[in-house]
């Protein structure tokens, strides 16, 4: 279960994504696309309703998936990584304005850190909301996300481009602006491709930012989309129809041809258990706990055994509840695997501490995945920078190369530490 203090966090990173810059959210269909997402690098996570009917073998249709469907999807992709998820939300899954609101509250529940509405309506003879009627549903969401205090954003979609408008651009302009004023947070015209309606779009709308979709082969790149002032870019269905195509090759080859040269090149058994096995469960930690506070004094303890005092900088359990400190515990099997911090320097740096993982889990992954999962973290609030401090006696090397494999790099003291023999500083740019 998602912890309020960490759902917090998510939203206030993702609100901060949409300040400044350009940044793409891909969108996954299940746990193990979302978790290898986060692995990639990829700051925030957005559903797809396409992408997650298909694994139902369903089609990409707005009455396909039941809103509880959605919500429990919306629910295992928030838990699957620490990245904000932006909810593909359709229509609300509602006719009128009082509905949107109902379900829009039950989707921040679920651990939204946003959510899209659109104003198609699914009926080919009338394929979009009256104006007036689009408004009062994006206006509806507004009051519930406000009600909620829960700083989710808003996205308002106008789906001219890909219901066959007459005047796409014309009518998304006058829909986008209305949507704005109705208290969107953002904007967002899927199916529009040419920079020149890009640009216009963003200009009617600015200050507010705007969403992009590519799910097509584009020469477009991310640096020439926010060139254009885009702010936030999606891929909606098409990595899952990535996905879906190399299967239906490589089956296909075997089905007709009796051939297996389909399967060169893939990602082995070996490599891809080892992105998932050990997996731990990561929970934010208010230190309350016995077995947890029990790992804190085993790493003290652990510290003064290889240095001395005045070299030990681990923080103890009364330090880790600081405001400025999130501490997580790590559990695998209902059994405490692990624990480690994250210590805000400033806006865009952090600092690791307190990483430590139990005896009966040394040697399972359990530290790379909480260094991950801290990394993680840490983008998705928006740091720019990541700095530790660890011993230089021999018993710190597994650290020390744990961390050198991640990208840390030695540097000098940093943020009030001084050189010191017993220790080592490291940093790596994120």
């Amino acid at each position: 279960m998602l912890a309020l203090m960490d759902l917090t966090a998510r939203r206030a990173a993702f609100r901060a994504l949409h300040d400044s810059g350009s940044f793409v959210i891909p969108n996954p269909w299940d746990r193990g696309s979302a978790v290898l997402l986060a692995q990639l690098g990829f700051r925030a996570l957005a559903t797809s309703s396409a992408g997650f009917a298909f694994t139902r073998a369903l089609p990409d249709s707005p009455d396909a998936l039941s809103r509880d469907e959605v919500l429990a999807h919306v629910k295992d992709l928030a838990e699957a990584t620490a990245l904000p998820v932006n909810v593909d939300f359709q229509n609300g899954y509602a006719k009128d304005a009082s509905g949107v609101a109902e379900n829009i509250r039950m989707c921040v529940d679920a651990g939204a850190c946003g959510v899209s509405i659109e104003d198609a309506t699914g009926v080919s003879e009338a394929p979009l909301y009256d104006l007036g009627v689009a408004v009062e549903r994006v206006a509806a969401a507004r009051r519930a996300i406000d009600a909620s205090r829960t700083g989710v954003l808003l996205t308002a979609r106008a789906e001219c481009f890909l219901v066959g408008h007459e005047r796409p651009l014309e009518e998304s302009l006058l829909r986008l602006r209305a949507y704005a004023d109705a208290g969107a947070d953002v904007l967002f015209a899927p199916g529009v491709r040419e920079p020149s309606a890009i640009r216009a779009i963003v200009d009617a709308v600015h200050p507010k930012p705007v969403n992009v979709l590519v799910g097509w082969k584009s020469s477009i790149t991310v640096a020439e989309l926010a060139a254009l002032g885009v702010r936030r870019v999606s891929v909606g269905s098409a990595l899952a129809r990535v996905a879906w195509t190399a299967f239906a090759s490589a089956a296909g080859a075997i089905a007709e041809r009796g051939e297996f040269s389909c399967f060169d090149g893939i990602l082995s058994t070996a490599e891809l258990t080892r992105r998932f096995e050990n997996r731990p469960t990561f929970r934010v930690d208010d230190l309350t706990g016995a077995p947890t506070r029990a790992l804190v004094l085993r790493h003290l303890a652990g510290m003064h055994e290889h240095s001395p005092a005045e070299s030990v900088h681990a923080l103890d359990v009364d330090a880790l509840r600081a405001p400025d400190v999130t501490f997580w515990s790590a559990w695998i099997d209902g059994e405490l695997a692990g624990c480690g911090a994250l210590k805000r320097i400033d806006d865009a740096r952090g600092e690791i501490k307190s990483m430590r993982v139990a005896d009966a889990f040394l040697g399972r992954g359990v530290g790379r995945a909480t260094l991950e999962h801290i990394i993680t973290e840490a983008r998705a609030r928006g740091m720019k920078s990541l700095w530790l401090e660890t011993g230089s006696a021999a018993a710190f090397t597994p650290a020390l190369r744990l961390y050198e494999s991640a990208g840390f790099a030695r540097c000098a003291p940093f943020d009030g530490y001084v050189h010191d023999p017993f220790s080592i500083f490291m940093t790596r740019a994120l």
